[in-house]
């Protein structure tokens, strides 16, 4: 038996295909480029990057404090650097996914920061964020060079906890 491949180049614009009535019809996407829309059939609660990603605060596990410690020739330096939030697996999420989740975040809070936002760690000036993954999750360093900043940032994700 041969199989045989057939290849489709797809347009960008092309957006969702539904099914109706018996036809196949395309709908435009709502999503502005760069940014994903609002998940609505996944059961990931990361599915809006105007929202927080640590809005949904059962997926936290644990918020330690960032340190980078530094050496210059026989002397050794340690400072705060921000803080790693580890939160737990979810369906349907990777570590790539989940940075780029951040990504589009951050861009949307500094674009247009939101006024109700103070308790988020990724609404500091100059935050940025890497996702790593765990094997039964993720860890979720956000950091900042400016030490304030640093600070700043541990306190929110330490609040998280709290919340």
């Amino acid at each position: 038996m041969k199989k045989t491949m057939s290849k489709f180049a797809v347009s960008a614009t092309v957006g969702f295909a539904t099914l109706t009535g018996g036809g196949l019809a395309f709908a435009q996407s709502t999503a502005s480029p760069g940014t994903a829309p609002p998940c609505e059939f996944c059961a990931s609660p990361f599915g809006d990057p105007r929202e927080s990603p640590f809005a949904d605060r059962e997926y936290i596990t644990d918020v330690a404090p960032y340190r980078v410690t530094r050496t210059y020739g026989k002397q050794s330096f340690t400072s705060l650097e921000g803080a790693t939030i580890k939160l737990r697996a979810a369906p349907g999420v990777t570590a790539e996914w989940l940075q780029q989740y951040m990504n589009q975040h951050l861009a949307h809070v500094s674009s247009s920061p939101p006024p109700n936002m103070d308790w988020c760690p990724l609404t500091v000036q100059g935050a940025t964020a890497e996702v790593t993954s765990t094997g039964d999750g993720f860890a979720v360093t956000i950091k900042s060079k400016d030490r304030d900043n640093a600070q700043e940032i541990l306190r929110r994700a330490q609040g998280l906890l709290g919340r």
